[in-house]
């Protein structure tokens, strides 16, 4: 008998141990490394403890904040992996911390900050206006969510994107479905009222405006205009609206149309099942040549394209391809002539583990140059090492950086680059952060994290914007006052 209650003791004793040591070793291997066999096998057996760990955190993180506000809190976009990001910046300052002394960079130009708000009780949505010179807060837009029909959970994803205009108002959509299975675009004023409300469509990913003040956004067709004899049932596809500055529809495109038009139906109903999700269109990037010609640059991310579309044609002029791995946010940062140079930001998420940080990869920031614009009988495909170095593609990975500030968002985020200013805003969405490095000295000149306090949970970011200058006659004092009419 007492043989039997000392082998039991042993085995619990054992595995004890041995649970431990593997909660341990997944610990461990949590520590931006790339995962090992062993560190795999370590995540599987302790995934229980670390499972109930994490809720338990949470749990206490939750009533802890509900009794220090008095009431209970919504937990809110909380990011992705957040024990494991609130590690990664524990050692970092809550909000905005800057490199460089108030009023001293001339160009360090405005930030229109869209985020969830972690210091508001229900976690919010918020649209700020920053003067990065003088690193204060010019404009809160205090936006009534019940004119525009938001409330509960739907608060915290918010508002995405938003475009600033010349009279202060804002161009921005609700990140969330509505009852009509819509996202709407929004026209908000600078005192945060509703002026017009699009709920026509499925508007989503971002919001851009060319040089004569049209504004471009990805939309969804509905699922009536979908033709279910050749596409299944559930088949989502993608196109973009074109409106006037008081959000009246211009025009509208079809990528499913541009692809037959152009021949290239084939690679989205050729190849086996067809995919429900083919395009995933996140970014329509305007371009008005100096003969008037207007182009767009469409970002395919389910495809890791990037197209070159003439408006007026209807033609696809060049595909960037195989060059990227999920891409957001392609920009033209320097026009000529006849060529364009531009600008990528690629989450690179092949080399992403699903539930780890790696090491050695991070999101890329990548440039062409000299991109022709003018449309040829055939599509130009640019998708091999010599065509990329014809273009003198080039790639900044941010190895220069320490591993735990290198950019890592994986499903979403943004780069913006200053040339005045000589630097590159990233947006890491899926970790709360934001930050601006000179591409000289290649030192961060700021850096924003989402969390109320060091050593809070960092929230989601919804695509914020850097702005070199305010628009029209837009300056600092134009928000002291609110006229509400």
């Amino acid at each position: 008998m007492l043989n039997e209650k000392f082998r039991l003791s042993f085995i619990l004793f054992f595995l004890f141990i041995s649970y431990g040591a593997s909660s341990f070793k997944a610990d461990e291997c949590k520590n931006f490394k790339w995962q090992s066999k062993s560190c795999k096998i370590a995540n599987i057996i302790s995934y229980p403890s670390l499972l109930f760990f994490e809720g338990f955190n949470q749990t206490f993180e939750f009533i802890k904040t509900s009794l220090n506000n008095g009431q209970p809190v919504i937990s809110g976009r909380i990011v992705r992996e957040p024990q494991i990001t609130k590690e990664r910046f524990i050692e970092s300052e809550p909000f905005f911390t800057f490199n460089y002394k108030k009023g001293t960079r001339k160009n360090a130009g405005y930030l229109l900050l869209a985020f969830t708000d972690p210091r508001k009780i229900d976690k919010s949505s918020s649209i700020e206006l920053w003067d990065l010179k003088q690193q204060e807060k010019i404009h809160t837009y205090d936006i009534d969510f019940n004119q525009i029909g938001l409330k509960g959970k739907d608060l915290q994803r918010g508002l995405k994107h938003p475009l600033l205009l010349e009279d202060g108002s804002l161009i921005t959509y609700i990140d969330t479905i509505t009852k009509n299975n819509q996202k709407p675009l929004l026209k908000i004023n600078k005192c945060g009222k509703l002026l017009v409300k699009r709920d026509d469509a499925h508007y989503h990913h971002s919001i851009e405006i060319d040089q004569d003040g049209l504004i471009y956004v990805p939309s969804r067709p509905k699922p009536e205009e979908i033709d279910l004899n050749i596409f299944p049932k559930g088949f989502i596809s993608d196109g973009f609206h074109i409106f006037d500055s008081d959000l009246n529809l211009l025009s509208k495109y079809s990528l499913i149309d541009i692809y037959k038009k152009n021949n290239l139906l084939k690679d989205i109903i050729s190849h086996g099942p067809i995919k429900v999700n083919p395009f995933h269109l996140n970014d329509v990037q305007p371009y008005k040549t100096i003969d008037g010609k207007k182009i767009v640059l469409l970002s395919i991310r389910n495809q890791s394209k990037i197209l070159a579309f003439d408006l007026d044609q209807e033609k696809i002029i060049w595909i960037i391809d195989r060059a990227t791995s999920h891409q957001h946010d392609v920009d033209i940062f320097q026009g000529h002539k006849d060529y364009i140079n531009i600008s990528i930001f690629d989450n690179n998420v092949y080399f992403f583990d699903k539930y780890t940080i790696p090491e050695f990869e991070s999101n890329r920031y990548i440039t062409f140059e000299n991109l022709n614009f003018n449309p040829n009988k055939q599509i130009q495909f640019i998708d091999t090492p010599n065509k990329f170095k014809n273009y003198d593609m080039k790639i900044d990975s941010f190895n220069y950086l320490p591993i735990n500030l290198r950019p890592i968002t994986k499903t979403e985020g943004l780069s913006e680059f200053s040339k005045s200013n000589n630097s590159l805003m990233i947006e890491e969405t899926n970790y709360g952060r934001l930050f601006e490095i000179d591409l000289k000295t290649k030192k961060l000149l700021w850096q924003f994290l989402n969390k109320s306090k060091k050593d809070g949970l960092l929230y989601y970011l919804n695509w914020s914007r850097r702005i070199d200058s305010l628009p029209g006659n837009l300056n600092n004092n134009s928000f002291e006052s609110c006229d509400d009419s």
